[in-house]
């Protein structure tokens, strides 16, 4: 598990999963990780990403998982 995760919201637009992270030393090292940590969950990865809107400096990474499947899929590894 990446442990900068702070956590994760659905995209209200299409539903799509997005993972909010503290902003690491290397942006694209952390994709990788992503993707890594994604590829439990099938054929996703991160899409794109930009600066978060939050008190907390951090990234939003939005990705091709829809979340609801993350979310049955999460719960269901527990």
């Amino acid at each position: 598990m990446i442990y900068n995760i702070l956590y994760t919201y659905e995209d209200k637009k299409d539903g799509k999963l997005i993972i909010r992270c503290k902003i690491p030393d290397n942006v694209f090292f952390q994709i990788e990780e992503l993707n890594r940590y994604l590829s439990r969950f099938g054929r996703n990865r991160v899409d794109s990403f930009w600066l978060a809107k939050s008190k907390v400096l951090a990234y939003d990474f939005k990705t091709t998982l829809p979340y609801k499947k993350y979310i049955d899929k999460s719960q269901n590894s527990d």
